[in-house]
């Protein structure tokens, strides 16, 4: 079996405008005490695998300081896959970013401001966005050998958009810093065994 760790980046910093880091404080936190929902999956890991995410460099801060984390727990990394702008691009966001959207996630956070300004605005783009997403996840997993543990970080509602089209019963979850789920299978067959909320 493998396992896909698939959670939300941390904390950005505020600090900057438009700045695309996450905070220092959250970062030193990650690298101290790793990623609540995650550490425990590590002793049964046969290999660790740190993807680095998205093209934002807040996926790739986040995933190398999980790294440190589990180094010096005693774990080495096997492997590291490249980021992936199927999991999240500055186009992506650009398309579904809109005012409408950034208005609707306020009142309600994960895919319903999603589905509701993009599929109705444009229900082509939100379908091809699903099958973006859901390929990028199978990427992963097909890098994967049996018994690893592969950490990737991402953002909402892509995460959740990935989420739902495994397991449509988890429609509803909308996911914060740092929480994400615990995907598990193999390419043609993964479900969800866990959801990782704070």
């Amino acid at each position: 079996m493998k396992t896909l760790a698939y959670v939300r980046h941390g904390k950005k910093d505020k600090r900057f405008k438009n700045s695309d880091s996450i905070t220092p404080k959250c970062l030193r936190n990650i690298k101290i005490n790793g990623i609540l929902g995650v550490n425990e999956l590590l002793p049964s890991a046969k290999r660790l695998v740190i993807h680095l995410g998205t093209e934002w460099k807040r996926t790739r801060q986040v995933a190398r300081a999980f790294q440190k984390y589990a180094e010096s727990k005693g774990y080495k990394v096997a492997l590291i896959l490249p980021r992936s702008k199927r999991l999240g691009s500055v186009a992506m966001f650009t398309r579904i970013g809109t005012p409408e959207y950034l208005k609707a996630d306020k009142i309600k956070g994960g895919l319903h401001p999603l589905h509701r300004v993009t599929a109705i605005s444009d229900a082509t783009y939100f379908e091809r966005l699903q099958r973006e997403i859901l390929q990028a996840v199978k990427d992963i997993f097909t890098c994967l050998e049996d018994g690893d543990l592969c950490v990737t970080v991402g953002h909402t509602p892509l995460i959740e958009l990935a989420t739902v089209q495994i397991d449509a019963t988890l429609y509803d979850i909308a996911l914060k810093e740092l929480e994400g789920v615990v995907i598990t299978g193999d390419v043609n067959n993964m479900k969800i065994a866990k959801v990782i909320q704070q």
